[in-house]
């Protein structure tokens, strides 16, 4: 059992981004703002589910004089949710669940919701 997610709770992680073809690594630290429920609230706003969508807070930018090889998103999406609640038939989210972020060659699994709320969902 987890705290539900909602609006405004946050998808955390490190993307890694290719810069002049070299890794590097960034924060990412998104509010959950697309993709909510349109017929569920939790603590008063709208629920996150399985392909909620985050916005990153501060951009990712490339050092003075670089630049990226593939530009970031900067957005998030979650892809884990629960097994046995579902919101429009789709897995709630939790405190907890994976995210996908923006990063190189391709976006990975290396985000985290992060959800406060007293609302537990199995």
């Amino acid at each position: 059992m987890k705290p539900a997610a909602k609006q405004g709770d946050q998808v955390v992680a490190t993307d890694t981004h290719l810069v002049d073809g070299a890794p590097m690594t960034f924060p990412f630290q998104g509010k959950l703002v697309d993709g909510l429920s349109t017929t569920v609230m939790v603590e008063d706003a709208p629920a996150a589910v399985v392909g909620t969508k985050a916005q990153n807070v501060v951009i990712h930018v490339p050092p003075p004089g670089k630049s990226f090889v593939r530009p970031p998103t900067n957005r998030g999406v979650i892809v884990g949710g629960s097994s046995t609640v579902f919101i429009e038939d789709k897995p709630a989210a939790r405190d907890g669940d994976r995210a996908s972020t923006c990063g190189d060659p391709t976006d990975a699994d290396v985000g985290r919701v992060v959800a406060s709320s007293k609302v537990i969902v199995g």
